[in-house]
């Protein structure tokens, strides 16, 4: 499978075979909804999300025999473009970080060293794992 011509939204995934002997890794990232509990409003992202951690997972399984690595970022309330509006919601916003143990919205930097670690060569023994990077929001 050519995995540049079908990036299923909202997941990117990162392929780097390289030669023959470089370490092979791909690195998924979808929403942070990995948290939750049971009896509360589950909707489609969510859903969404508990499909991503379980193809994390066999993934990871069935590709370790050769040397394929397969980890997932999971990114909470990040500042972008696309979170602008729900930030701009004093109330909503609000309701968010009382949520959040850490009490403030992530930035692109607070995803870029786990996704970077998941790519390196330092995550060489780390396959089939979800990574929620989001404050604490996950935990509440």
């Amino acid at each position: 499978m050519n995995w540049s011509d079908h990036q299923p939204h909202p997941t990117r995934c990162v392929i780097d075979a390289g030669h023959r002997d470089a370490h092979r890794r791909v690195l998924a990232d979808g929403p942070a909804a990995v948290g939750g509990g049971v009896g509360e409003r589950v909707d489609a992202v969510e859903v969404g999300v508990a499909g991503i951690v379980l193809l994390t997972k066999n993934l990871g399984s069935a590709w370790a025999s050769d040397g394929i690595r397969v980890n997932a970022v999971a990114p909470g309330l990040i500042e972008t473009n696309m979170t602008a509006p729900l930030k701009d919601m004093p109330e909503a916003s609000q309701q968010l970080m009382d949520r959040t143990p850490m009490q403030r919205w992530g930035t692109p930097d607070d995803i870029a060293g786990p996704a970077l670690f998941f790519a390196s060569s330092a995550a060489s023994f780390v396959t089939g794992q979800t990574l929620c990077i989001g404050g604490g929001f996950s935990l509440a």
